[in-house]
């Protein structure tokens, strides 16, 4: 091989692989301080495209997860409300007993009467408050006084219906104190006995009339406890929907992480052998650029 001076090919070669070597050592620095062996798409297209993809996956599954928990709020807010109806309801029940008795007069049956009006009232008080996010849950109808029919929770990454959505009754929570439809505590009148206006001394009311008060009270509480089973049902199975997707959400990031993070163990390794093939790259190179050096022995 001749002594050449103008081209320096020896010189080349080195800075040609101390190039490459200082690049190498380049992407494990990066990959090592952001954690991720993919951060732009050139470091794998594929598994790129999958980490995307699960990574939005995931983001659905954590807001998915987090509708949920609003729906079991939600149900809670209903059945709270609900549980102090059921409690006024074992009141009432409790006084048309009292009022069932002859141990009691007339006068004292409608001291028990006002209390029972009063609890009346605030049956539908509650049903009329009860409110999540602007909806009253206990009487069917939105803020704006639109009744509505359900009340969708989504609690997938997809937009399947039945599958990513789960469906709430609102319209099956409706209560009222009054009517053959809501709960019937004042069919021939609120009360057990006469009227807040009226005389109980002079009115007919009698024991008869309180104990048959007893049966609406019973299917009363039979409807508030078959609303409250249905909500309590309806509960548990959000409570396995966000179980499910927290484990969805585990496993999906734990394959992403397979795919997209960095294994620090390999790529300190990489990083170790990049740095000590630079520092030879170097001493290589500086040998390499006296080689035209030798040319002046000739000289002398």
């Amino acid at each position: 091989m001749g002594l050449r001076i103008r081209t320096n090919v020896q010189s080349l070669n080195s800075q040609r692989q101390l190039s490459k070597t200082t690049s190498m050592m380049s992407e494990s620095m990066a990959k090592m301080s952001s954690g991720y062996r993919i951060n732009k798409a050139s470091d794998d297209a594929a598994g790129l495209a999958i980490a995307e993809q699960n990574r939005a996956f995931t983001r659905s599954l954590s807001q998915a997860k987090r509708n949920a928990m609003d729906g079991v709020s939600l149900l809670q807010v209903a059945e709270g409300g609900m549980n102090e109806v059921s409690n006024i309801l074992i009141r009432l029940r409790e006084l048309s007993t009292q009022a069932a008795s002859d141990t009691i007069s007339n006068k004292e049956r409608s001291f028990t009467n006002r209390e029972y009006l009063e609890l009346v009232d605030e049956i539908d008080r509650i049903t009329a408050t009860t409110e999540f996010n602007g909806i009253f849950l206990l009487r069917g109808g939105s803020l704006d006084g639109d009744p509505m029919e359900d009340f969708t929770v989504h609690v997938g990454a997809g937009a399947r219906d039945q599958i990513d959505t789960l469906s709430i009754d609102i319209k099956g929570m409706s209560i009222k104190a009054t009517g053959e439809d809501g709960l019937n505590l004042s069919s021939d009148g609120a009360q057990i006995g006469p009227g807040p206006d009226e005389n109980p001394l002079e009115s007919d009311f009698s024991r008869e009339m309180a104990a048959e008060k007893l049966n609406v009270l019973d299917q009363a509480l039979s409807k508030i406890n078959g609303m409250r089973s249905t909500l309590g049902a309806k509960q548990n199975r959000l409570n396995a929907t966000i179980s499910n997707i927290s484990i969805a959400h585990e496993n999906i990031s734990a394959a992403t992480s397979r795919i997209k993070d960095v294994d620090f163990a390999e790529e300190t390794a990489n990083f170790t052998q990049s740095k000590i093939l630079q520092q030879g790259g170097l001493s290589v190179l500086s040998q390499a650029n006296n080689i035209p050096e030798m040319a002046l022995a000739l000289l002398r």
